[in-house]
């Protein structure tokens, strides 16, 4: 809702075209914007002692969220693509039924679930639940995600 409504403003204020429009990304989407052409653990590397370098993790958030940008971005200049919050991506929570599942796009979406996918870990997690492959799930009813939120992507 808050997407389509962002939707129309920006179309009537001339900043999209008639064919464009402002969504949250897929789980697919999301990880190929994450990873940026890599194959590693994280885009940076392997190298989990690293990632302090490029996010607000348990190790070195104090418990608590910060700005953006304070961190490095990756190899496409996107900032936070780990850590701080846990980005909500469009797709319902399922699990992969095999390994081609992870070659393809497979948006999940069922109106009637309670559970989203959420991807890039949040301020509170260990490195290793911060991975560009790292899922999570979480209850859309629940009132104490705050460790959870949204990156718009305008579709065109």
């Amino acid at each position: 809702e808050f997407c389509k409504k962002l939707s129309l403003m920006l179309f009537e204020k001339g900043a999209l075209l008639n064919d464009q429009y402002v969504s949250i990304p897929t789980e697919a989407q999301w990880e190929y914007a994450c990873r940026a052409n890599t194959t590693s653990r994280w885009f940076f590397g392997d190298r989990e002692e690293d990632i302090v370098d490029y996010a607000w993790i348990s190790s070195n958030s104090k418990d608590d969220l910060k700005p953006a940008k304070l961190k490095k971005p990756n190899q496409w200049n996107l900032f936070e693509m780990y850590g701080n919050v846990s980005k909500w991506v469009l797709d319902n929570f399922s699990l992969y039924e095999n390994i081609a599942d992870y070659l393809i796009d497979p948006v999940f979406v069922d109106e009637q679930s309670k559970l989203k996918m959420a991807r890039g870990g949040a301020f509170s997690f260990p490195a290793r639940e911060c991975r560009s492959a790292s899922r999570e799930v979480i209850e859309i009813d629940n009132p104490f995600n705050e460790t959870t939120g949204l990156r718009p992507v305008i579709i065109i």
